[in-house]
């Protein structure tokens, strides 16, 4: 008998989105999907805030990351975050991304998203080169006849404010299942602890 090929989890560090402002974002989300045209659709419950993309991460890498987060936890307080408006990437006729905006605390979210960053280095991983810009991803993938732009703008005015908002409480280390749906399952979580303790 074949032995099972082992596979190299897929990795990223987030912060959730609390449990109310998912449902909050799934009922926004269903003027969008009535009036404008996405090949893939974001599961509420794999809504999140990417703070680092690991990608195939060796497996005696894991401990390492799991002391670095812990770590890293234990000296921020919960951070305030909010979600309000839409955006997009891409050609604004064919957007690769349709997104909404993270506001609230977003200094405190900035230096978390640094620190991450910059000891995960230390530990072998790459450095991302490009600058943190924090979203939520909604859809994917464009496939309308005319540019959603107009209508988007429309759409975030009238149905996405106000914000939501909520605090983040803990940081997650999640693995990617492509193919499934939700996707993404959280293999560990990291409470915000400063003043708690």
């Amino acid at each position: 008998m074949n032995p099972v090929p082992l596979v190299t989890p897929h990795l990223f560090i987030a912060l959730p989105i609390a449990d109310d402002v998912k449902l909050q974002v799934e009922e926004r989300t269903k003027v969008l999907r009535e009036h404008v045209s996405f090949r893939k659709w974001t599961h509420p419950q794999d809504l999140h805030i990417t703070l680092k993309f690991l990608g195939a991460t060796p497996s005696e890498k894991i401990a390492d990351i799991h002391s670095l987060l812990l770590d890293i936890a234990e000296h921020y307080a919960p951070i305030s975050l909010s979600l309000s408006d839409l955006g997009t990437f891409g050609l604004p006729v064919s957007p690769r991304v349709l997104w909404t905006r993270v506001g609230g605390e977003m200094e405190r979210l900035f230096s978390l998203q640094r620190d991450i960053e910059h000891k995960l280095e230390r530990i072998g991983f790459a450095k991302e080169n490009r600058p943190y810009s924090p979203h939520v991803t909604l859809a994917k993938q464009y496939v309308g006849a005319d540019s959603p732009e107009e209508l988007l703008m429309a759409i975030a005015k009238s149905t996405w404010q106000p914000p939501l908002s909520w605090p983040g409480m803990d940081i997650v280390l999640f693995e990617s299942h492509p193919g499934k749906s939700p996707m993404y399952e959280a293999l560990a979580r990291f409470p915000l602890l400063k003043g708690n303790q």
